[in-house]
């Protein structure tokens, strides 16, 4: 079940562009991801919420920013998906 609920959530466009730009640079804020994948902070916040739930990333939490990061799930996850696109 839960890997049905990774997929279904994955393959639409907005979640994989987070995770790709996460990919990129790990260890970015919520409002960089925004502005880098052209959404709504608020949407952002969402989808990390949901990523967070899946074990996909994970929220670094410091004193004044926080910095989410991808899990070793999510790097192996967007690793995998990136590949299949290069087919």
């Amino acid at each position: 079940m839960e890997d049905s609920k990774i997929a279904r959530f994955i393959f639409k466009r907005k979640p994989y562009l987070l995770l790709k730009a996460l990919r990129s640079k790990d260890g970015i804020y919520s409002a960089q991801l925004a502005k880098q994948i052209d959404c709504s902070y608020a949407y952002i916040v969402r989808l990390i919420n949901q990523m967070e739930k899946l074990g996909l990333v994970y929220i670094e939490r410091t004193k004044n920013v926080n910095y989410i990061k991808l899990t070793k799930k999510g790097r192996q996850l967007i690793d995998l998906v990136s590949s299949i696109e290069d087919l």
